[in-house]
């Protein structure tokens, strides 16, 4: 993990994004979480891919997302996808575009402001205590 300044790769994240839905839709889910008690989100990069990352009370990164220049990749990592609350087959009826990794993670392909309100609302609806 590189150290990246936070105000810094918002900035460039949301350059590298060319749909202003998609711009709305990353500036909804990080200005939200900020609002987040039991979560901690922080923007980060893998490699050369830059993504936000979300940490819980314990440490644990439940969930990530990745800004491309039409769309956010929004993971639900292993931890969240053992928890209780969530389910595949619920994201399916939710989202057009979810798929599976091999290491088991689930993926959610946000296009607009609206996908990410829905996605905020069910992940941290049900995210467990």
């Amino acid at each position: 993990m590189s150290v990246v300044e936070p105000d810094r790769q918002h900035v460039d994240n949301l350059e590298r994004i060319v749909d202003p839905e998609v711009r709305a839709a990353y500036l909804f889910l990080i200005c939200n979480a900020a609002c987040l008690k039991r979560f901690q989100c922080e923007p980060g990069q893998h490699g050369v891919i830059p993504d936000v990352r979300f940490f819980d009370e314990q440490g644990n990164q439940p969930y990530a997302f990745i800004p491309n220049q039409k769309n956010l990749l929004f993971y639900f990592r292993l931890p969240a996808v053992r928890a209780a609350g969530f389910d595949a087959d619920a994201l399916r009826e939710r989202f057009e575009d979810v798929a599976e990794s091999p290491s088991g993670e689930w993926k959610v392909r946000l296009r607009d402001l609206e996908d990410a309100r829905r996605l905020f609302t069910y992940v941290f609806s049900n995210a467990p205590n």
